[in-house]
């Protein structure tokens, strides 16, 4: 085990602050309430913490890297459409002014909601975590999930920590997801620093 029971409950409480934070001024940029459910842990060798195999809708996605980490926002090309739609809508009176510009408001909307848990998780770990720029792809959940594992620089135990949440605006009818995996090494200073 990498984290125990107490340091998953720091890790719960420190990421679900830093997305409410990140919600809160991604409702004011969208001008609509979004909700994050709850968050899920799961640990053991990455192998076992993939996706799996299974065709489904596309998704629009954001990977970010970080030492030791990766970061992983998708939505469903709908709900891409609408947040673009959103996110947009501040910044030009036409209304197709953002069609087609579903990746560049994903990219953006990943940046404004995972920066305060980043910060956050430094603060914590007494580290500056740098967030690489935002790759974004498409394709189905599981092509863009085995993506960031693929950026995920494993130790040699193979062991790694990941962390889903959903997220959703019941107003624009969207909803995402935000991953976070970390190698073994990285969760382990976080669970020396949350008090492991």
């Amino acid at each position: 085990m990498i984290l125990s029971d107490t340091v998953q409950q720091h890790l719960r409480r420190l990421m679900r602050t830093g997305m409410d934070s990140g919600l809160a001024r991604l409702a004011n940029i969208s001008g609509a309430p979004w909700q994050a459910g709850e968050l899920s842990i799961r640990q053991g060798p990455a192998e076992g913490l993939r996706l799996p195999q299974a065709a489904g809708p596309q998704h629009c996605g954001a990977i970010f890297t970080m030492p030791g980490g990766v970061f992983l926002a998708t939505f469903p090309e709908a709900s891409a459409a609408a947040v673009a739609g959103a996110f947009f809508k501040g910044f030009s009176k036409r209304p197709d002014a953002w069609k087609g510009k579903g990746p560049d408001a994903v990219a953006e909307i990943a940046n404004i909601v995972l920066n305060p848990v980043v910060n956050l998780l430094g603060d914590a770990a007494l580290m500056i975590i740098f967030l690489s720029p935002p790759e974004v792809r498409q394709g189905e959940m599981n092509l863009l999930d085995e993506e960031a594992f693929g950026k995920l620089l494993l130790r040699e135990d193979g062991q790694a920590v990941r962390a889903d949440i959903q997220i959703a605006s019941a107003e624009l009818r969207a909803s995402g997801a935000i991953s976070m995996l970390l190698n073994s090494a990285l969760a382990g200073l976080l669970a020396e620093s949350l008090g492991a």
